[in-house]
């Protein structure tokens, strides 16, 4: 039996036109093909797995024992006495093409170098664009105290600008947004910000009252010194539309 899973037929067989039964044939008589080549499946087997006549088959068979040797493949048959229908057939593959060697010569050729100085290109880099400032937000209109009729007490900036980031942010853990992040870069840089522009007491006032309103209808989301910033203008609108008479100046 073949000890592997398919049966190398030669392609000078396959592209002999030889037909389709005998080269169906020959692939399942090397498909049952020991180490040593010799097939013992009978002509039953054959035909079963080919789906054609056990007639065909032997003709078959017959055919190839005549005309192996013109493929270069060596086919001898044994019939066996006691069981006449399992024929012993020994296959043994040749070469197709005798081997051709042919030793070309070495052709050497020697290229001429070529060297060819460039000139040298000296160029100035321009200097570069002035880069555009950045344009400052728009300075809001003064904005109205609370209403809750409470009276403000003025908040001291202290000596160390950290003091004063952290008093600022803890008028929104005061009023509420204990969730707060005092390490936050962005938040801090934005608390900086704001008491650069407006000055501590200002804008502790500004946020206390913006805290005051969350809530109110139209009111602009305010809990941390980044949102107090990117919404003074929506502040100033929310106080102008509620007519507050009362402003804080910053």
């Amino acid at each position: 039996m073949n000890m592997y899973p398919f049966a190398a037929v030669p392609n000078s067989i396959i592209r002999s036109g030889v037909g389709a039964i005998h080269l169906a044939v020959f692939a399942a008589v090397l498909s049952h093909c020991g180490v040593d080549g010799e097939c013992f499946a009978s002509q039953k087997t054959i035909a079963d797995e080919l789906g054609i006549s056990r007639d065909s088959v032997k003709r078959s068979l017959d055919w190839w024992a005549e005309n192996a040797a013109k493929f270069n493949v060596v086919w001898t048959e044994k019939q066996r006495l006691r069981q006449p229908s399992i024929i012993t057939i020994t296959v043994t593959k040749m070469d197709s093409e005798p081997r051709v060697t042919q030793t070309l010569p070495r052709v050497t050729q020697t290229l001429p170098r070529v060297t060819q100085t460039l000139p040298r290109v000296t160029q100035t880099p321009q200097e570069e664009p002035t880069k555009k400032k950045n344009k400052e937000q728009p300075t809001p209109t003064p904005l109205p105290p609370p209403t809750d009729g409470t009276t403000e007490t003025a908040i001291a900036a202290p000596s160390g600008a950290v003091d004063g980031v952290n008093t600022l942010m803890a008028v929104f853990y005061d009023h509420g947004n204990t969730g707060i992040k005092f390490g936050n870069k962005t938040i801090r840089k934005d608390a900086e910000w704001l008491i650069q522009k407006y000055g501590l007491e200002q804008i502790v006032k500004l946020a206390t009252w913006a805290c005051s309103i969350q809530g109110q209808p139209y009111a602009p989301l305010v809990g941390t010194p980044t949102q107090l910033r990117e919404k003074l203008l929506a502040l100033q609108a929310f106080a102008k539309r509620n007519s507050e008479s009362k402003v804080i100046t910053i």
